[in-house]
């Protein structure tokens, strides 16, 4: 990502989070990420997982979970904020026709209203849910415990996800 911003040439903010990272492997070589491009990390026709940040890989593990049980996710690592993907939005969107959106930020006006503004404007008709801070003062915590108070742990997305969709 950092490669990608400096061949960019424009300014470019680069969230760093709080915590650990997922700890991945580093290519020998730089790779360049195609400037607002999004990541389909998996396909599934029943409900689409769209995530940013640390966040991407709590869904993935979740969808992995589901799939166990039947449900079909499409994953989708939204690592550019600005601008959205809207090819990957609309398309993924389209086929599911219910969306979840994962942040750690405030839900209003983050991630996930970006996901609405784009659908309204593309007139794709979905359900959406967001998932993320609601616009309240959160108590000091450790991240795994604020994740689960605010349903954004791999417990948390699995059980909206079965309830939306009534599912055990």
């Amino acid at each position: 990502m950092l490669y990608s911003a400096y061949l960019y040439e424009r300014p470019v903010a680069i969230r760093y989070p709080r915590g650990e990272g997922i700890g991945l492997p580093i290519d020998s070589s730089f790779q360049e990420i195609p400037f607002g491009k999004w990541e389909v990390l998996k396909e599934g026709s029943d409900i689409t997982l769209m995530a940013c940040g640390p966040l991407v890989y709590t869904a993935l593990t979740a969808a992995s979970n589901l799939e166990k049980a039947g449900i079909s996710c499409s994953v989708v690592n939204g690592r550019f904020i600005k601008p959205m993907d809207r090819e990957v939005i609309v398309n993924l969107s389209s086929l599911s026709r219910r969306v979840l959106t994962l942040e750690e930020n405030s839900i209003i006006g983050g991630f996930g209203s970006g996901i609405l503004e784009v659908l309204s404007e593309e007139g794709v008709i979905a359900e959406v849910k967001r998932l993320g801070m609601s616009d309240r003062f959160l108590r000091h915590g450790s991240q795994s415990a604020l994740r689960a108070e605010l349903g954004l742990d791999v417990e948390g997305i699995e059980k909206i996800v079965r309830q939306w969709l009534k599912i055990g």
